[in-house]
């Protein structure tokens, strides 16, 4: 069942202020009417077909053009427009568009992929210096298109067996809801063409456009609420219509049409980058434009970006203290302007800090191993034990990684809630079988897969003998572009580490690469290499006696301190041959010198 496309019944005046209407524009060419939407204060983005007239083989001239922004009256021939100064577009179109072996008026995928055309004037359509909000990085468009979001198709239908002719000319909506697209690429083909195009291509199923809205734009509804223009729409078919998205190639055209109008624009931030230390997360980033008042720093929580901070214009780094160890984060960036106008945000950077995450390996029942998450989105902590993927979009994964020193058995027990191909693994005609995995949760060691699980609430226990030496392990949750089953999520419930030596580490300690040292996320770095004498960090030299594994002493060159017995499970409170108990405050201490510790059978404190 088709939904036929409503008509805004605003005044003009109203339309104006009305998000996201007052970018949409009727385009007329010497070949008919189409639709578009100012992505610029002087660039209109469109289909390219409505500039082209595939009769003849040619480009349509761009002085021939009129872009007349916000239409709401029916068309006469008095009507004018803004003249564009020429457009942008993809020269493959042409040729793709001419190459088809099909039946007239049917298009391939291949040249719907290049259906795009950012168009320019010399003057500005918008007045208030605005235009539509838009996403251009592939992935998360994406995303977008496949999540739970408000989503409408806006532009100027010019048929006159479905629409009145009393309305041609007249701005028409699909009233917003979460519609369901298909995507063109991986689905059918792979994720890029043949002259190296992401496929951007999508199908709106039940949702019927007709003639005269080609070009119009696809709004999506964004983490903040807005609109935000993803896509513009190309073709039609029976059950749906097909909607061509906003890439980082399409924005390039944008990119060139916005230089050619020589007028004054809001640039997008490139080269967004970062660095993780103990004191945050470090990023920078570079600046193409002048008119910028400051950019908003973003953050992302689960499946939502958040602002974290706001810097002033010619800033271009900015320092986020409020990160945890042993997690993972993704930024992006956006340039302002005085009037309240955004460029597209720059590309997504994902940065993990160092360390351990102790909320995690308490949750798993391994507080002493090393133990991180990463992905696009951290994995969290259960109330009730057991640690869960973060929320991901397509083709996204979230994982939680562990370093232990081997050799030894690890055994864990992981389950999943996720989309499950029915036919994996069957035989698919005479030609093969269905390896199709759709979302799952995996199991690699250095990188390489051992196993999966796909499914609804399907809860495994397992186990692998771990060589010697440094080993990284990691549970992974991944997501196609198909959609959505269950939690969409993978859970690992416990993990368990038995070293079948301990002769030369403190249990869970990992070398550190490229140095003489070992780190255990409770008991910090210390070297190996002399032992039974080893260097800490903090204590300076001590000699380790009685090496097993969940407890050990250790000789301190300290005479205040001597013999310690220590505990990982209760470290820093340590047992001393001269003090009895007390407590170590960890960071004070700097190679055997400045320890501050509470001596509790003498209820004090004492800095060495």
């Amino acid at each position: 069942m088709g939904l036929e496309p409503a008509l805004l019944t605003q005044s003009q005046s109203v339309l104006k202020a009305t998000e996201p209407f007052k970018y949409v524009g009727l385009v007329q060419s010497s070949i008919g009417l189409g639709s578009g939407v100012a992505v610029a204060p002087s660039v209109y983005a469109s289909a390219a077909h409505v500039f082209y007239n595939e009769g003849i083989d040619q480009w349509i001239r761009g002085s021939t053009i009129e872009i007349i922004p916000v239409h709401h009256q029916q068309i006469k021939s008095q009507d004018s427009g803004i003249a564009a100064a020429g457009f942008f577009r993809w020269d493959q179109y042409r040729e793709r568009s001419m190459a088809e072996e099909l039946p007239p008026g049917v298009t391939s995928l291949d040249t719907f992929n290049l259906d795009f055309v950012a168009a320019y004037s010399l003057s500005d359509l918008i007045k208030d210096g605005h235009s539509s909000r838009m996403v251009v990085d592939e992935e998360e468009m994406l995303g977008m298109m496949r999540s739970n979001r408000e989503k409408t198709i806006v532009g100027y239908p010019a048929d006159t067996s479905v629409i009145p002719v009393s309305n041609i000319g007249k701005m028409y909506w699909t009233l917003p809801g979460n519609y369901r697209f298909f995507w063109d690429g991986h689905e059918l083909s792979d994720e890029r063409d043949s002259d190296g195009f992401w496929t951007a291509v999508y199908t709106v199923y039940d949702v019927i456009t007709y003639g005269g809205n080609s070009g119009g734009p696809l709004f999506i509804e964004g983490d903040d609420d807005r609109w935000y223009m993803n896509g513009v729409l190309v073709g039609g078919l029976v059950d749906g219509s097909l909607v061509r998205g906003v890439d980082e190639r399409a924005w390039a055209l944008v990119d060139s049409a916005n230089r050619a109008s020589s007028a004054q624009w809001l640039s997008r931030p490139t080269g967004l980058d970062g660095t993780a230390s103990v004191s945050g997360i470090r990023l920078h980033w570079e600046d193409l434009s002048t008119l910028e008042v400051g950019y908003r720093i973003e953050r992302r929580e689960s499946e939502k970006f958040i602002t974290v901070g706001e810097v002033n214009a010619d800033t271009y780094t900015f320092l986020d203290t409020s990160v945890e160890e042993g997690k993972v984060y993704q930024y992006r960036v956006i340039s302002m302007d005085a009037q309240g106008g955004e460029a597209p945000a720059s590309a997504r950077v994902t940065i993990r800090t160092p360390g351990a995450n102790r909320l995690l390996a308490d949750a798993l029942g391994a507080p002493l191993l090393a133990i991180s998450t990463g992905g696009e989105s951290a994995a969290f902590p259960l109330t009730l034990g057991g640690v869960q993927s973060g929320d991901i979009e397509a083709f996204e994964r979230s994982f939680v990684e562990l370093k232990v020193q081997g050799p030894g058995f690890l055994k864990y027990s992981w389950k999943v809630s996720s989309e499950v191909n029915p036919n994996y693994g069957k035989r698919i005609g005479r030609n093969g079988f269905d390896w199709d995995v759709f979302d799952a949760f995996y199991f690699f060691r250095e990188d390489v897969q051992q196993d999966f699980i796909s499914g609804i609430d399907l809860e495994e226990s397992n186990g692998i003998q771990l060589p010697s030496g440094l080993n990284t392990v990691r549970w992974e949750y991944r997501k196609d572009a198909y959609s959505d089953e269950g939690i969409d999520a993978g859970i690992l419930k416990s993990i368990e580490w038995n070293p079948y030596s301990m002769a030369k580490i403190v249990y869970g300690g990992i070398s550190v690469e490229g140095t003489p040292y070992y780190w255990a996320p409770w008991f910090g770095y210390y070297t190996v290499d002399q032992l039974p004498w080893s260097y800490h960090f903090e204590w300076g030299w001590l000699y380790l006696s009685e090496l097993s594994n969940l407890s050990f002493w250790a000789y301190s060159l300290i005479p205040e301190i001597g013999w310690m017995h220590i505990q990982p499970e209760i470290y820093p409170l340590v047992y001393s041959s001269t003090q009895g108990w007390i407590y170590y405050y960890e960071g004070s201490g700097f190679f055997g010198k400045g320890q501050w510790m509470y001596l509790y059978e003498e209820d004090k404190y004492l800095q060495l």
